[in-house]
């Protein structure tokens, strides 16, 4: 363990060395046992996964919900509502006919599909929303929403169970967005300057498949995923 860490610490102050970094080396180096504490001692706590998400989760397993008992559930989470009716309303689901209720929505939409709206709506929202990597959070969700629709089509075509495909898909790689974050609260709470992308992908590699799966435990979410 302290023979890697050293090992990214050379790494990283090399890096920190090249003329086009204005990040110190001895800044880069705090960063580093900042992140390292943070995430290894357990200070890094994974977000909530709010009660609709898992409700829906635990619905999407069962054969005898009732459509009323859906309503309800989605209901109770306002802003996950309004996205699913968004997305009822889409060209895509619409087909032509006005959808003027949460119920109408869920009957166009489907359990599972609803259930993961749900879960792409708490990741953008609490995972992929790092207002000072604006633009690496937009690639890696728009990434990540593309890979649950590719997974999600080739369990389709290869006939393989679907079930959690566009799930899977697209929390696969959710730990590099929640290193940002780290990071960058670190960073806002000492009022450093912000390091550049350029220099952390030592620290990315070594933490993002650790607080990615921390997540997927801490939400209880089915062993496949």
């Amino acid at each position: 363990m302290n023979s890697r860490r050293r090992e990214e610490e050379n790494t990283l102050s090399k890096r920190a060395s090249k003329p086009e970094s204005n990040y110190s080396k001895q800044m880069l180096m705090e960063l580093m046992r900042e992140v390292s504490r943070n995430i290894e001692t357990g200070a890094f706590k994974p977000p909530m996964l709010p009660e609709v998400a898992l409700n829906l989760s635990k619905m999407a397993s069962r054969y005898d919900v009732r459509l009323a008992d859906i309503e309800t559930t989605v209901a109770q989470d306002p802003a996950v509502a309004a996205r699913i009716l968004s997305v009822a309303r889409s060209a895509l689901y619409s087909r032509g006919a006005p959808v003027e209720s949460l119920r109408v929505a869920i009957m166009r939409i489907g359990l599972r599909e609803v259930r993961d709206i749900a879960y792409q709506f708490v990741a953008q929202t609490q995972i992929f929303n790092v207002p000072l990597y604006s633009e690496r959070i937009r690639e890696l969700f728009e990434a990540a929403q593309a890979s649950g629709l590719v997974a999600r089509e080739l369990c389709r075509v290869l006939t393989l169970e679907s079930d959690l495909a566009y799930l899977c898909g697209l929390l696969h790689d959710v730990g590099e967005a929640i290193v940002l974050g780290i990071i960058a609260d670190l960073s806002k709470d000492k009022k450093d300057p912000l390091p550049p992308l350029s220099l952390l992908s030592p620290v990315i590699e070594r933490y993002s498949a650790p607080v990615g799966a921390r997540v997927c435990q801490s939400w209880n979410l089915p062993q496949p995923i």
